[in-house]
């Protein structure tokens, strides 16, 4: 038994794998939204008995260590693991994929240890005054790890090397910068604010300074961290937000940091980059509602705009708080009790109320502007039902009709549908038999079958690997994304088709029926090499081959 098999041997892949998704039993099968494309109805398919997930709308698909490993930003190797620990299995410490990632993550672990001993000696006072003046407790600062680099240019590289560290490796994961001819320390004079993955490791920096430009400064993206695909205090808000239902979404690290102090724990930002889709995406599976808190000046607001068109395609429902003008959440909570944010979060609109003005504008020019600025808001909207609530809203404030309003909405992109694509014979074939747990080595080898019935050179070598001895479920790991997506796509496709058939006898399930056609072929395949192998014969005694 491979060390996949014994794992979902020992625990529930159902249980498992509703930590991340909110599954709903269809036939034999589980489906779900989608969280990994702003999906508007379940897409994904989830095979309870053994782990398996494939979603026909993205063509996302694997195992629960392609699912954790996708969720959670870790290497498969780090999400094996924790497959294991739940199951009470140790695995064997060996030479694996992901140890160049684990690299990286334990140097950044030692570099966050580094900047928190510092902020905590004399060499951090000035930024440990900074933060006492903002109002934030030690317990807060403790929690989020903070720490302060030195303005020497060489402190962490210095240490480094003390602890046998290779250089390259900080500079592999942003804590060094060449630029310049000279290898230094990325951040200096700065505080250092870490940003986990959604599981709690330490995945890159954020460095706020004390004067001169840029005032913020991340780590640049390495193998474990991209911008655009992360969230700050993410690790911390998950549990709350699952919980609640909602996310509330603020500018700046010290934003979160704040919210959480007065009890927000379900509080994120972006990485001082542009708002994105992948950031959308990753909100929406943890939360189905997301506040919108921004600063409560001109920039805040084209914030708000700015991220709502990503919010709104992914199908969240899109709510904004107002603060008072020339406040941020953190300068808000300083100044005022934790239930005056708790009114504002409480009053807080839905997006298209939250930008139409209290009295429309009488100009006609300016009405325009508006009504198509909400009218393009509202084009994002992937749910019919709520596209319609929100144009009869609008026409109401203008007094248009819906009709009016309806065709000026721009129709949603299509989307590419897995499930509308054709599947070759053999692969329908494979798809059946493995959907049926028959891929095995004993069942191939019981009817004489071997690679060389299929012509797909991925059919061929996954079977050649299975009649060497692998299991099939170690097969689909090694695989890369796009040929584990032709494999997935074929078993659900089968698991669709044939739903909850079971037959009386093993000779009227599908799966006998598949192999009786690789039987087929398997005989021809063998006649033909008898006849090629006795003509050769032929040819080798006479010198030639007979008329």
């Amino acid at each position: 038994m491979n060390i996949y098999d014994e794992i979902i041997s020992s625990i529930s892949p159902l249980e498992i794998a509703q930590k991340y998704l909110d599954l709903k039993k269809s036939g034999r099968n589980y489906q779900a939204i989608c969280p990994f494309h702003a999906d508007t109805k379940p897409s994904l398919s989830f095979d309870p008995e053994r782990g398996l997930f494939y979603c026909f709308g993205c063509g996302k698909s694997g195992n629960l260590i392609h699912l954790i490993s996708e969720i959670e930003g870790i290497s498969k190797y780090e999400a094996l693991k924790s497959l294991a620990s739940e199951a009470g299995i140790k695995l064997k410490e060996e030479k694996r994929e992901g140890d160049d990632l684990a690299k990286l993550f334990e140097v950044n672990e030692f570099a966050m240890m580094e900047y928190e001993r510092i902020l905590f000696d004399s060499r951090g006072e000035k930024a440990r005054n900074y933060l006492m003046e903002r109002g934030f407790k030690l317990n807060t600062i403790r929690r989020f790890r903070l720490g302060y680099a030195p303005g020497d240019g060489d402190f962490l590289l210095k240490r480094a090397r003390e602890k046998g560290i290779n250089p390259s490796l900080l500079l592999e994961a942003g804590l060094l910068s060449g630029m310049s001819g000279t290898v230094r320390d990325f951040f200096r004079d700065r505080i250092i604010f870490p940003i986990f993955s959604s599981s709690g490791k330490c995945i890159a920096f954020g460095g706020r300074a004390f004067e001169g430009e840029p005032k913020y400064l991340n780590s640049p993206d390495t193998k474990i961290f991209k911008k655009s695909k992360n969230l700050f205090g993410l690790n911390i808000a998950k549990t709350r937000a699952r919980t609640e239902g909602n996310l509330i979404l603020v500018e700046g690290y010290t934003d979160v940091m704040k919210m959480v102090e007065n009890g927000f724990e379900n509080t994120v930002a972006p990485l001082g980059t542009a708002f994105s889709i992948d950031q959308a995406l990753i909100m929406k599976r943890f939360a189905d509602i997301i506040i919108i808190l921004f600063d409560g000046d001109d920039a805040g607001k084209r914030g708000m705009k700015r991220a709502l068109p990503f919010l709104l395609k992914t199908n969240l429902k899109v709510k904004v708080a107002f603060l008072p003008e020339n406040e941020d959440p953190e300068s808000f909570l300083r100044r005022n009790e934790k239930d005056k944010m708790e009114k504002i979060l409480k009053d807080s609109k839905n997006f298209l109320d939250a930008l139409l003005p209290e009295k429309i504008p009488d100009d006609p020019y300016a009405q325009g502007v508006l009504l198509n600025e909400l009218i393009n808001f509202i084009s994002n909207i992937p749910s019919e039902l709520d596209r319609e609530l929100f144009i009869k809203r609008l026409s109401e404030r203008f007094i248009l009709s819906p009709e009016y309003i309806r065709v000026r909405i721009k129709p949603l992109p299509d989307k590419k549908t897995y499930a509308h694509e054709t599947l070759s014979p053999e692969f329908a074939i494979f798809g059946t038999i493995a959907a049926f747990n028959h891929f095995t080595k004993e069942d191939f080898e019981e009817r004489g079958i071997d690679e060389r019935v299929f012509r797909s050179e991925l059919l061929k070598n996954i079977t050649k690997k299975v009649l060497d001895g692998e299991s099939f479920e170690d097969v689909l790991i090694e695989l890369d994304d796009d040929n584990r997506k032709k494999i997935m796509e074929a078993i659900f496709k089968a698991k669709e088709k044939f739903g909850d058939i079971s037959a009386n006898n093993e000779n009227e399930s599908p799966h006998y029926f598949a192999f009786k056609k690789l039987e087929t072929k398997m005989k021809r395949i063998l006649r033909k090499e008898k006849i090629i192998k006795e003509w050769n014969e032929i040819k080798n005694e006479t010198g030639s081959i007979p008329e």
